[in-house]
């Protein structure tokens, strides 16, 4: 199905759907706890859906769960049925308590302890990318290894759908990952070339 792309404005009182850009809609659900009235990938499904009908806009959708033990369960997403008569809907699905500072430029390095040597990231990506298997060009887009096997278990879902992604900017450019540490973070951490696409 084609969507077809026209730019819309997003009126004062849907201000929880936050616009990406304009051939496309982001919409944000800040959570404190689990969702309890219906399950939360029905919820997201509802507003996604929403906005799709009402902008005629790809939508974009992340869950952000405030405390340590909500969202535990959630699994991403809301399907049934299989490729020829069903429904997938994927989302993304942030754990605050999940998330770590990760130095770009690495403190054995005498790095400084600012937030532009730093980046969040879940445990597995600050693994990952302490080992090389991705890094930030100077534009800010996550770009992985091409030494990274393709074939193996979890490259999919952790790895390729972040491929030439932009990252998620700080509020103030002060906060912004500085090109000094990510150039050095490419030199002396980063493995080979980046996959073409």
């Amino acid at each position: 199905m084609k969507i077809p792309q026209r730019k819309t404005k997003i009126k004062r009182k849907d201000c929880h759907h936050y616009k990406f850009q304009w051939w496309q809609s982001f919409h944000i659900e800040v959570q404190t706890h689990d969702s309890r009235d219906k399950p939360m990938p029905l919820r997201v499904l509802a507003y996604a859906g929403e906005l799709l009908l009402r902008y005629e806009l790809p939508v974009y959708s992340v869950v952000l769960y405030l405390s340590v033990n909500a969202g535990q369960r959630d699994p991403g997403g809301y399907s049934y049925g299989d490729d020829t008569f069903g429904l997938q809907h994927r989302y993304q699905v942030i754990r605050l308590a999940d998330l770590e500072a990760a130095h770009i430029r690495w403190h054995v390095a005498e790095d400084p302890d600012t937030e532009g040597n730093g980046i969040a990231l879940c445990s597995l990506h600050h693994k990952l990318f302490g080992r090389g298997v991705f890094m930030l060009s100077d534009q800010l887009v996550l770009r992985v290894s091409g030494y990274v096997d393709t074939e193996s278990i979890g490259y999919d879902e952790w790895l390729r759908r972040f491929d030439n992604q932009e990252i998620m900017h700080p509020p103030e450019q002060s906060y912004y990952p500085n090109e000094e540490y990510t150039q050095w973070h490419v030199r002396e951490v980063f493995k080979g070339n980046y996959r073409e696409l």
